[in-house]
């Protein structure tokens, strides 16, 4: 039989990170970030006249996959979003720190998706139209 003296884990150190020192499979699962919690996620993409192109994201609750409304959120200037989805999880964006971009997965819910507008494909660092 196994035995583990007791140990202080400090604040901030996570689960994920406490299981891989025991072999668990967790230290190789990709973490959700806090702001897409829950949420099933898929990159939407419009194509545009003279070749551009409009994207978003599109945030339901997991196992609420009907929703009849949709809230779209246009984070503002400079409105550049940039998203990455991997794993049904936008993983990265440019404007992250956003408070509709971070609050997204609390404006969802069963009757509700919602949307992250992003600037159309061509502009620089911000949205002029």
């Amino acid at each position: 039989m196994l035995k583990f003296a007791p140990m202080k884990i400090k604040t901030g150190v996570s689960l994920a990170f406490v299981g891989c020192l025991f072999g668990l499979s967790a230290c190789f699962a990709q973490t959700v970030p806090a702001h897409a919690q829950g949420l099933k996620e898929t990159l939407i993409s419009v194509d545009l006249v003279d070749g551009k192109r409009q994207l978003g994201v599109l945030s339901v609750p997991i196992g609420r996959e009907q929703p009849t409304r949709l809230a779209l959120l246009l984070p503002g200037n400079p409105s550049v979003v940039r998203p990455v989805v991997e794993n049904n999880v936008m993983s990265s964006a440019e404007l992250g720190g956003n408070f509709l971009i971070r609050a997204r997965r609390f404006l969802a819910d069963e009757l509700i998706a919602t949307m992250i507008v992003e600037c159309q494909s061509g502009e620089a660092n911000y949205c002029a139209s």
